[in-house]
């Protein structure tokens, strides 16, 4: 089991820039917001193939000496990783994003971690509060027939993965 947890609010941009945006003076919306801004960050992380929000990821897995940890990349920064195995802590080493579980071989293992995300550049934080906007002005769904600007924005940031 693979779970990742976004820090809400420590995003960028924050809820209080996405309520500058919509001159949202209130706070009757807060919650939606938060939804529509965490959903608009996924969205941009997805077509750029990037992490762009400080998160808590955890695995639960069998037992082996090598986890490669997801949602890891260039631009994240790893913080306060611990490894349980069988319910003992274990040390580690890293290497990029592989992790290198040392000891003997055990049964389940867990492994929790922090990613951190120092810097969001201003175009990509402006294609994730046009599309949180998108979400609070147009909350049903919608066909989509010309790219839109946040797309745009995020075009020179796409990067193209194969499997």
């Amino acid at each position: 089991m693979q779970r990742r947890d976004i820090d809400i609010y420590r995003l960028q941009p924050t809820l209080q820039d996405l309520k500058d945006h919509l001159r949202i003076t209130d706070d009757s919306h807060d919650r939606m917001l938060m939804i529509y801004l965490s959903s608009a960050v996924l969205q941009a992380e997805h077509v750029i193939s990037r992490n762009l929000a400080p998160s808590i990821c955890q695995i639960e897995t069998d037992y082996t000496s090598l986890v490669t940890l997801p949602y890891m990349d260039e631009s994240s920064s790893l913080t306060d990783l611990e490894v349980l195995v069988d319910g003992e802590r274990r040390t580690w080493t890293l290497t990029g994003s592989d992790v290198h579980i040392d000891g003997p071989e055990g049964q389940k293992m867990s492994i929790s971690y922090h990613l951190d995300v120092a810097y969001v550049e201003a175009d990509i934080q402006q294609a994730i509060l046009l599309m949180a906007a998108q979400h609070f002005s147009n909350p049903l769904d919608r066909a989509q027939t010309l790219p839109t600007a946040s797309e745009n924005l995020l075009a020179p940031y796409r990067q193209w993965k194969t499997r």
